[in-house]
């Protein structure tokens, strides 16, 4: 099941200078402090605002609420932080500098954005070869056990369950499909202005923000490091999907995945300090 949401008035509590600031935000310099929005807060709002089709209304009319309701936004900007990986913030004493990878930011494409996305008729395959491209990035991911129990089947064998609850909030921009059916075409959150790095003797090459720090600075922040989404949010603002998972004997898990994915033309990313010290700055490529 999914539901389109739109922001009306979003995240009243913040004032004019705020919301100028979050405009600003991709153009402050290193040592500027950045004001992140709650991202309970931006979903509070959001919730309030469910648009769904009145079955005593047409789909013409109801397209035309659902846009009415959505240019009350203009070109909403939020700040909000992602879901982050401390072990892919690497300190490299001999060059000075923290290599922030790009499995530092917790981009990743999963099935359950995509099935949002899809159900909301935003994207039209699930296909990582034939989608339009989507670089996403995630901002909350929780996984809580609810609870243990007994299953069994028509044969009375029995088996231990676990039943899960999964939360996935998500914040997403999608583009054209890229020109070749290629993976590398869909990775997600591919960023113009970092660098090429190798670490520990590995054969792979991964892509990273180059931060430089004197090495007494960075003992400071070490595991500390935050890193920022700044975008618009466009048009439907927000989706939502719910999926489940029956558990089965050689997979004894039940599973309730509840994904929300915001909408959004994402501008830039920002990694930040414990005081909320902008550390760098980071473009998004442009969209094919």
């Amino acid at each position: 099941m999914f539901r389109i949401v739109t922001l009306l008035s979003v995240i009243l509590a913040i004032g004019q200078a705020d919301a100028a600031t979050a405009k600003d935000a991709c153009a402050l310099a290193p040592g500027e402090k950045l004001n992140i929005d709650d991202l309970d807060v931006v979903l509070g709002r959001t919730a309030e605002n469910v648009i769904e089709k009145n079955t005593f209304e047409t789909t013409e009319e109801f397209e035309a609420r659902k846009a009415a309701a959505v240019d009350t936004i203009g070109s909403k900007t939020v700040v909000l932080a992602s879901d982050v990986d401390q072990k892919h913030a690497i300190y490299d004493a001999d060059k000075g500098a923290w290599f922030l990878t790009e499995f530092f930011p917790s981009n990743g494409r999963f099935i359950f954005i995509d099935d949002a996305l899809k159900s909301a008729g935003l994207i039209v395959s699930t296909d990582y070869y034939e989608t339009e491209r989507i670089k996403s990035d995630v901002l909350r991911s929780v996984d809580e056990l609810l609870e243990d129990y007994t299953g069994s089947n028509a044969m009375g064998a029995t088996i231990a369950i676990q039943k899960w609850h999964h939360e996935r909030i998500v914040i997403s921009e999608i583009s054209p499909k890229p020109p070749t059916k290629s993976k590398d075409g869909v990775e997600l959150f591919a960023y113009a202005d970092t660098v090429q790095v190798n670490f520990l003797g590995s054969d792979r090459t991964y892509s990273a923000l180059r931060i430089d720090m004197p090495r007494d600075q960075a003992l400071a922040i070490n595991g500390k490091i935050g890193f920022a989404i700044v975008a618009d949010l466009v048009d439907p603002v927000r989706v939502e999907s719910q999926t489940f998972i029956a558990p089965e004997f050689d997979n004894p898990y039940d599973r309730t995945i509840d994904t929300t994915v915001f909408v959004a033309n994402i501008r830039c990313g920002i990694a930040f300090g414990p005081d909320h010290s902008i550390l760098a700055t980071v473009q998004t490529r442009p969209p094919y």
